[in-house]
């Protein structure tokens, strides 16, 4: 009875699946009909591993079946799996999500439009898509999923938005044709070899923003030269870096404090490493293989020898396996030579030396409307930094301002080891001050704006004996300056694209250029295509700055991913002698709207 009962499910199963499945112009979908929504799907009939779709796909927003209107809010699970020749799909603004596997070893595929709209990319969403050389991720995406892109060995450049605050494990696996990715300061996390084996990356910053990083998160990036790393990481995870054998330099920042097992394993370009007084713990081979290295300063004061005591970095007797630590001299502070020498593998090196001193740690002081920086080390100059949270890009028509600020100072003098940073929360009050009566107005203009922000970061760049400069608040097409901003201009140039009532849709080409007629080369640092009529602002489309010489133009073809947009505006921001501009032009329509792409 039993059996009978299974077999008689097994019989409905195919039944139930496809029972909401609609096919409507030659793409197949979900029907919610509660909620009159729409999910796209593979054609039912079509086996696990039998893709459903080829060609060029454009999606809609909205679908009629049996006279019911239905909005497509999400590509589904395994959607577009195996459509071995599918070549670009346009995703309409209003899908939310991108379902796991949704574009899985779609081998062809080299171009998706992914909306605005949408929020999530699922586990190994864009695996294995090999010919996928590029793609922009919108500033709603909050989460990427585990394999989102693994596997895209044509994938050669990506921007994550600062939308998102945790980069998945094993996120660009074996993307070996990545050449540029940019972390914003919105991710947290890195997890587990979330770029390994990324051979063709050279360099990476890790922005402060980041506290911890998985193991092998970029072992075997085979061609990685520099990385810089966030000044909040915790700990340096198993195998991190292993493999990276042509990094010449590692950063490691005073907030570490464990360097895990095999965490720099065959970094043979390494020549020098320094280790913070923050580790406590070096695991087991470390270092392993690092052959090059012929000089190790090691700022720890006191070592232990029992990794159960309390105080004092603990490093594993393997930490420098097969990386001659005979033939390297090892920099330690002067009082802590003796100790160093007593223990392993430290005694196994060649000759152990006096660091040079340290500058004393700065101290911050606020008062006047002015910051000032004192330090017990006589002649010590200060390079200091301040953190602006409103420094930012809004997308609203109204900004609160925080009034706080965030500034770092560290000290250096010739002979002397840089001081740890100093960091300090100051904001801007009136209180006791003899500036302006109204808290935060340090320019003393009766209100509180961005230009009091402007006016503390000169007031703090001004402090250090030699500050790094920022640029100038952002003016736009200024009349008078040293540049000649009137013959920098920028235009649509023409395109393949297609307008309906006026509005142009996902997925047209639209042709731009950025002129230099001017007699100075400048940088050009953004590229946006923004709505005017919604105030909708697109992401930055360049994947890295632009020298533009004097005389020449720089052009591009975007991919428009709003629907609909009916005031397209380009907008350039560049950049020359410290200052930054900004040069637009509004769509006309010069040429007859070309249907096919």
């Amino acid at each position: 009875m039993k059996q009978t009962i299974l077999s008689i499910l097994l019989m409905l199963l195919p039944m139930v699946a496809s029972a909401d499945v609609v096919e409507i112009d030659g793409i197949w979908y979900n029907l919610v009909t509660k909620g009159n929504v729409a999910e796209v799907t593979g054609n039912p009939s079509m086996g696990y591993f039998e893709g459903s779709y080829e060609g060029e796909i454009t999606i809609p927003n909205k679908i009629k079946s049996e006279g019911v209107d239905y909005s497509v809010t999400k590509i589904g699970d395994n959607a577009f799996q195996y459509s071995k020749r599918l070549i670009s799909v346009i995703i309409p603004y209003g899908v939310t999500s991108i379902g796991n596997r949704a574009f899985w070893s779609c081998s062809a595929l080299t171009s998706v439009t992914i909306p605005n709209s949408v929020t999530s990319i699922g586990d190994f969403a864009f695996s294995d898509c090999k010919y996928l050389s590029s793609i922009t991720i919108p500033n709603s995406v909050t989460s990427i999923g585990s394999y989102a892109f693994s596997y895209c060995s044509g994938l050669t450049s990506i921007t994550i938005p600062n939308s998102v605050t945790s980069i998945s494990e094993y996120a660009f696996v074996d993307c070996s044709g990545l050449t540029f990715v940019t972390i914003p300061n919105s991710v947290t996390s890195i997890g587990d070899l979330a770029f390994d084996c990324c051979s063709s990356l050279t360099s990476i910053t890790i922005p402060n923003s980041v506290t911890s990083i998985g193991s092998s998160a970029f072992a075997f990036c085979t061609g990685l030269t520099d990385i810089t790393i966030s000044n909040n990481l915790n700990s340096i995870a198993d195998y991190t870096f292993n493999g990276c054998s042509v990094l010449t330099s590692i950063n490691i920042p005073n907030s570490v404090t464990s360097i895990g097992r095999f965490a720099f394993k065959g970094c043979c370009g390494l020549l020098s490493l320094t280790i913070p007084k923050s580790v406590t713990c070096i695991d087991e081979n470390a270092f392993y293989g690092c052959e090059n290295i012929t000089d190790v300063y090691c700022k720890p004061e006191k070592i232990r020898t029992d990794i159960m005591a309390d105080m004092g970095l603990y490093t594993y007797t393997s930490a420098f396996n097969n990386s001659y630590p005979e033939y390297i001299i090892l920099h330690v502070p002067e009082t802590s030579i003796e100790a160093y020498k007593a223990v392993e593998p430290w005694s196994n090196f060649k000759s152990i030396v006096a660091l040079p001193p340290t500058c004393a740690t700065p101290v911050i002081s606020y008062a006047n409307d002015k910051i000032s920086f004192s330090c017990a080390t006589e002649g010590a100059e200060f390079i200091s930094n301040i953190i602006v949270s409103d420094a930012k890009e809004y997308y609203s028509s109204e900004i609160s301002l925080s009034k706080k600020y965030i500034v770092s100072v560290y000290a250096t003098k010739t002979g002397y080891e840089a001081s740890d940073v100093a960091t300090k929360e100051i904001e801007i009050t009136s209180g006791g001050n003899t500036g302006p009566t109204l808290a935060g107005d340090v320019n003393g203009d009766g209100k509180v704006d961005v230009a009091d922000h402007v006016e503390l970061s000169k007031i703090i760049m001004a402090s250090g004996t030699n500050p790094t400069p920022g640029p100038d608040p952002t003016p736009v097409n200024p009349s008078a300056d040293d540049l000649e901003t009137d013959k920098i201009t920028a235009s649509f140039i023409g395109g393949a694209y297609s307008s309906v009532n006026g509005r142009i849709q996902s997925g047209s080409k639209l042709n731009v250029k950025f002129s230099n007629k001017s007699s100075k080369s400048v940088t050009l640092t953004k590229m946006q295509l923004n709505d005017a009529d919604t105030s909708i602002e697109g992401n930055n489309l360049l994947a890295e700055e632009v020298v533009v010489p004097a005389g020449q133009d720089a052009s591009y073809t975007i991919t428009v991913g709003l629907l609909g947009i009916s005031k397209p505006v380009i907008l350039f921001t560049y950049r020359y002698n410290n200052k930054t501009y900004q040069v637009k032009d509004e769509w006309k329509e010069i040429e007859s709207p070309s249907i096919g792409f």
